[in-house]
């Protein structure tokens, strides 16, 4: 039927979490979790540019991939109140792709071979010190750092031609932020200081006031910077895959600015409007930089200047007890600004990930790309029993550009095409069936909604649904109630 179907998916995943209170005011929490995920018989790559007999189809490409995470925290309260805690996570990542490279069954290379392996490790950590200074004064600080270690060894092609990179990303942050309260408004602010061994540092102010001026209503006004590093990303180069950074990509920084309003006269009503500008220089944008014959080579490149105008609607009604209806509506206006973004560099033959950066050109670039500009959804929550909940809930994501691809080698991507809106609805069903015991049912993509360009080799992203609608049943044990 032309979609990408995947042939068998695989699919484990164990978590263990423990809470130790190892004294009044000392709290330890300590967890782990492993997920395993294999999918064979996916799609690997368009296959026109080996010449198969008959029509084009898409080679077969499987992918194993183990995840595990490592979490410990550490919480002290203090008898006056406020905390001093630690929290540590450790990520790793193993992922083995094997690939053929055509679909043709009388071609020596249509076996598959092991194509790309890779190993992510991020390490995290953060210690935090809070505080209450009397009844009206508090204050925060803290330190982080984060560091990630990807290692990517590629089998360029069938030849068997490999290449081993090392990447590294590493960022220190501190911060400190301190907040009064009065009868009718609320205000903190702080700075945080992030500093980078690759892509510079960076202060950044931020500041939020809460005005309380009558019963049930709050505005709030805030404004802030933001700092964000570039980092690798898995990408296709025409006959084989590995990681890459774009070395000349720059670091972005936004500047925000938001209102609030909520008016919650009573615990059956609440109603919040929300509005902001962001402007960004040099904004991070992941796209496709060329394609050879529709295997895409993703690159990240900065629009020197942008600003995305948000504007968001939220209702919260509960009618009676047993029920509560929620609803919102969000508007998105995404653009560049100043100088036109006419050409991308893309950094074709990365040795330890640095490499020879080539000009592509693109087509002028006005609204961000990948961004949709309505977003919507509506929800209900229904309990007729206080054993039994019934829920139902609909989501909107209205339309946004993505790029569109055209045959050849070393094309450069030179259209965008709109996506149409969609609606996506689920419904779930949970029962305790006793102290311990929870029955759960439901049904996911009611209508059956599918992405509509899945079996499109020119377009190569997923803005919809990828799986029509499906049906579950599952009993949850709390050992713990």
């Amino acid at each position: 039927d032309g979609f990408n179907d995947v042939g068998r998916l695989d699919r484990e995943f164990a978590e263990l979490r423990a809470h130790i209170a190892a004294a009044e005011r000392h709290e330890l929490e300590l967890g782990a979790s492993w997920q395993g995920e294999d999918v064979y018989e996916g799609r690997g790559g368009y296959d026109t540019r080996l010449g198969g007999p008959g029509s084009p189809a898409w080679t077969r490409e499987d992918t194993l991939i183990d995840r595990r995470e490592y979490r410990a925290g550490y919480r002290w309260r203090f008898r006056r109140g406020g905390a001093l805690s630690v929290r540590l996570l450790e990520s790793r990542r193993r992922q083995i792709v094997i690939s053929q490279l055509t679909a043709d069954p009388s071609s020596p290379f249509s076996d598959l071979f092991p194509r790309y392996r890779i190993a992510d490790v991020i390490d995290w950590g953060q210690v935090r010190f809070d505080r209450p200074l009397g009844l009206a004064w508090r204050i925060s600080a803290g330190v982080e750092g984060e560091s990630q270690r990807v290692e990517a060894v590629t089998v360029a092609d069938f030849t068997g031609s490999i290449q081993d990179a090392v990447d590294r990303v590493k960022t220190r942050s501190v911060f400190v932020k301190a907040g009064r309260s009065a009868r009718r408004w609320d205000l903190d602010f702080g700075l945080r200081y992030d500093d980078d061994a690759f892509f510079g540092s960076q202060l950044s102010p931020r500041a939020t006031l809460r005005w309380f001026p009558a019963e049930g209503l709050t505005l709030r006004v805030l404004g802030g910077r933001t700092f964000r590093v570039p980092r690798p990303i898995f990408s296709e180069v025409c006959c084989g895959q590995r990681y890459q950074r774009n070395t000349s990509t720059r670091a972005e920084t936004g500047t925000t600015y938001a209102l609030e309003a909520v008016y919650q006269p009573s615990p059956v009503l609440r109603a919040s409007v929300y509005a902001s500008r962001t402007d960004f220089d040099d904004y991070i944008l992941r796209w496709t930089g060329f394609t050879t014959e529709y295997v895409a080579t993703l690159v990240q490149t900065n629009v020197p200047e942008a600003r995305a105008n948000t504007l968001e609607l939220a209702l919260r009604y509960r009618p009676v007890d047993a029920l509560t209806l929620d609803g919102s509506i969000g508007w998105l206006d995404f653009r560049a600004r100043g100088p036109a973004l006419t050409e991308i560099g893309i950094e074709l033959d990365p040795v330890n990930f640095p490499g020879v950066k080539i000009p592509f050109p693109i087509p002028p670039l006005d609204r961000i790309p990948f961004q949709p500009v309505r977003t919507g959804s509506l929800a209900a929550r229904w309990t007729p029993h206080r054993r039994v909940t019934v829920s139902a809930q609909a989501s909107y994501t209205g339309t946004m550009l993505i790029q569109r691809y055209a045959p050849g080698s070393f094309v450069p991507v030179a259209a965008y095409v709109e996506t149409p809106g969609f609606w996506q609805v689920n419904v779930a069903l949970e029962a305790r069936l006793n102290r311990w015991l929870v029955l759960g049912a439901g049904a996911d993509n009611v209508t059956g909604r599918l992405q509509n360009d899945l079996g499109d080799p020119a377009t190569d992203y997923n803005w919809g649904p990828l799986a029509g609608r499906s049906w579950f049943l599952n009993l949850r044990a709390e050992l713990s109630r």
